[in-house]
């Protein structure tokens, strides 16, 4: 009779393991829901200063990934751009290039993103190629992306989605196998933007795409005029059938009566300041989509956005300081990825922050 209370004690205790587990990820709903502030969502997991080996301090640091092997894979910019692998702790452990027959070296590493079985894919923007390596860095093959490809994400069934601005008010998809072979492409309107005052070209600049779990595509539009940036739509899953909230879209009645304004040039000023750039959009967990904004007139502060993978508003307006944390990389997996460099005597100090949503 003991042994038997002692079981149903374990099954009991078991069961509600499990059901805590399920509801992790409805209690960081709740707790992004109920957020005033960054820091009520985002908790500091750890700062990592990146130590690079002498003579390729990078000017700017382009994207990172944290590898199943529990390795950074960091993606440089400026004279010295290349991929480095760095330890949890931030010690160098390598640098990698591709190994073709007829290239050595990367052009400009643009974006790294890993496949199903844990490659490491990285998008040259220079060479417009994809390089394919081993989690180790061992080069394994290489690839053309599509003509006019900007950016990339692989799929849950290791299909390789390509965002191609191609005109002024559209983007087309391209879909391509593992190999680079080209499997079909679709194109996405952008919702219709009014032309203001007498900037007329409007494009898609560098439109991001992001997957959810399932595969799933949630499509952004970044839009770019000749001379200012202004604010942009999130499309929501393979449909495209609604859009979801848009933050901040310029007042054309606004604009067109500062445009006869004696005070013109100050108008317009004030006018971007009231205006955000999109400026990223992440499938920060299973069940959260995070977009982010910038004001355009100072690039500072950032404000971002949340919504569930049903397109429903969870939250928004959140501040976050770009001065005290850097850029923000990358955002998956329920974590929150930045990177800060600093200037001190000379040297560059490049601190790369984890960010954890707490599940309690």
């Amino acid at each position: 009779m003991i042994r038997f209370k002692w079981l149903v004690l374990i099954f009991l205790i078991f069961i509600l393991l499990i059901s805590c587990q399920k509801a992790a990820p409805d209690r960081q709903v709740d707790r992004i829901r109920a957020a005033e502030f960054f820091s009520n969502i985002f908790r500091l997991e750890k700062t990592i200063p990146l130590v690079f080996p002498a003579g390729t301090a990078p000017t700017s640091i382009i994207d990172a990934i944290f590898l199943p092997n529990r390795v950074f894979c960091v993606l440089t910019g400026g004279e010295t751009n290349g991929v480095y692998f760095f330890d949890v702790n931030g010690s160098f452990i390598k640098e990698i290039q591709p190994k073709d027959r007829l290239i050595r070296e990367f052009g400009q590493p643009w974006q790294v993103e890993t496949d199903t079985d844990n490659n490491i894919c990285i998008f040259d923007l220079r060479r417009h190629k994809v390089f394919i390596f081993t989690a180790n860095g061992e080069y394994l093959r290489a690839f053309e992306a599509p003509k006019n490809a900007s950016s990339f994400k692989i799929s849950p069934a290791n299909k390789y989605y390509f965002n191609s601005p191609v005109s002024t008010d559209e983007t087309t998809i391209l879909m391509t196998e593992s190999d680079g072979t080209p499997s079909r492409s679709f194109s996405l309107m952008p919702p219709l933007i009014q032309e203001i005052l007498y900037y007329k070209t409007v494009i898609p600049d560098r439109p991001l795409l992001a997957l959810s779990g399932s595969g799933d595509i949630f499509q952004a539009f970044p839009i770019t005029n000749t001379i200012n940036k202004f604010n942009s739509d999130l499309h929501f899953i393979t449909a495209f059938q609604h859009n979801l909230q848009r933050y901040k879209a310029p007042d054309v009645t606004a604009w067109k009566t500062a445009a006869k304004s004696m005070n013109k040039e100050k108008e317009f000023n004030r006018l971007l300041s009231q205006t955000t750039l999109f400026t990223g959009l992440y499938s920060l967990t299973s069940k959260v989509l995070m977009a982010e904004f910038m004001n355009i007139a100072d690039f500072h502060p950032r404000y971002l956005y949340f919504y569930s993978m049903d397109g429903t508003f969870l939250n928004g307006e959140i501040n976050y300081n770009k001065d005290e944390y850097g850029e923000i990389l990358r955002a998956e997996k329920e974590r929150l990825f930045t990177c800060q460099l600093q200037q001190s005597g000379g040297n560059t100090k490049v601190n790369l922050h984890v960010f954890l949503i707490p599940r309690i």
